[in-house]
């Protein structure tokens, strides 16, 4: 756990952006990422993620598919393997300036082994995009999670940190 934060300090204070913020600039943001979870009364895992996001307007709003896979290793019991996926939402506070904070919200669909006991659940967080030229970033995100038990076991609440590198591309795609 300290190695993560020091990783994600270090990842924001080194990032130094060469220039002003490409969200308003770019039409898709591609995000590929790593995601450590603390479970309440159920352990810990690491896991990654792929997301794809459609840049509208000026950037102050993404939307687009998230696919997150997990092998989640429970307390005192075998491992267990987790795919979710479902839609993110993106709000950009300053998508124009080379340091951006933003707002992500994602519900999801539950399958593998960890699909067979739940019904989906939601995430939610609040992150920092350090652009690193003009067509990446490196994000940080942390937030919590809820996974719905479908009754074999209890409603899981989690937090979770998330480190992050995003890359920029196509047009703008214009709000009318």
């Amino acid at each position: 756990m300290r190695i993560l934060l020091i990783l994600i300090v270090l990842s924001v204070c080194v990032s130094r952006p060469a220039w002003a913020g490409v969200l308003d600039r770019r039409g898709h943001e591609v995000n590929l990422g790593f995601q450590y979870y603390n479970t309440k009364d159920f352990g810990s895992t690491l896991d990654f993620s792929g997301t794809w996001l459609l840049i509208l307007g000026e950037g102050y709003i993404e939307v687009g598919p998230q696919v997150e896979y997990a092998r989640i290793d429970p307390k005192g019991e075998g491992s267990v393997d987790a795919l979710m996926a479902g839609p993110r939402f993106e709000m950009n506070f300053t998508p124009e300036e080379p340091l951006t904070g933003y707002l992500s919200f994602t519900p999801f669909f539950t399958g593998g082994d960890l699909g067979k006991n739940t019904n989906g659940g939601i995430s939610g967080g609040i992150g920092v995009k350090a652009f690193a030229g003009d067509s990446a970033s490196v994000n940080t995100l942390i937030g919590g999670q809820k996974i719905f038990a479908d009754g074999n076991f209890e409603d899981q609440d989690s937090f979770f940190i998330s480190v992050s590198l995003s890359l920029y591309l196509g047009q703008p795609i214009p709000l009318k």
